[in-house]
């Protein structure tokens, strides 16, 4: 019986350690990604240079953010599924022309061309969820800034949610 009790903590103490582990990787690989931005809606085209049509849409959108082919250290298109245009990844050399460009994104409304952060597969999930919930009116707004995921509530108050279950608390009291 002692043995079982033994064996029962000891599996505990071993899932909170794997459960910290996971959390400290998805922050790392959120890290990873904080220099990049993602480019939805660009037309593609034979041949194209992906760096320059992302300098060309930044020059005609962000006149202020003075872009040019150093400020981008790589850029190129993401598989896509559904036969969707592709989109095109951005890695910036800085993060201050990436930042402008991220704070300004409204400028692309009315255009096919939206921006986003690069977020790891389990924030695009949960920021999916949130833009449904805020789609659905259980929420007021959905976004994400500098790789967490943010929602507005009813009550105008702004909360960081990092898992699904949080979505369930805050939208449980309203």
């Amino acid at each position: 019986e002692k043995h079982k009790q033994h064996a029962k903590d000891e599996l505990g103490t071993l899932r909170n350690q794997l459960l910290s582990m996971e959390m400290k990787l998805e922050e790392q690989e959120q890290y990873m990604r904080r220099d990049n931005l993602l480019f939805f809606g660009v037309e593609e085209t034979d041949g194209e240079n992906t760096t320059q049509k992302v300098i060309d849409i930044c020059h005609q959108h962000f006149p202020a953010v003075k872009l040019s082919h150093s400020d981008i250290s790589i850029s190129h298109r993401l598989p896509a599924k559904n036969n969707r245009t592709k989109s095109i990844i951005v890695r910036f050399a800085r993060r201050e022309p990436r930042q402008q460009i991220f704070q300004q994104k409204k400028n692309l409304k009315g255009t096919k061309i939206t921006v986003a952060e690069h977020l790891t597969s389990k924030r695009t999930k949960l920021m999916m969820n949130a833009a449904g919930l805020a789609k659905d009116g259980k929420i007021v707004a959905a976004w994400s800034r500098d790789g967490r995921v943010m929602i507005r509530l009813h009550d105008t108050t702004v909360n960081e949610i990092t898992c699904d279950s949080d979505l369930e608390v805050f939208t449980r009291r309203y």
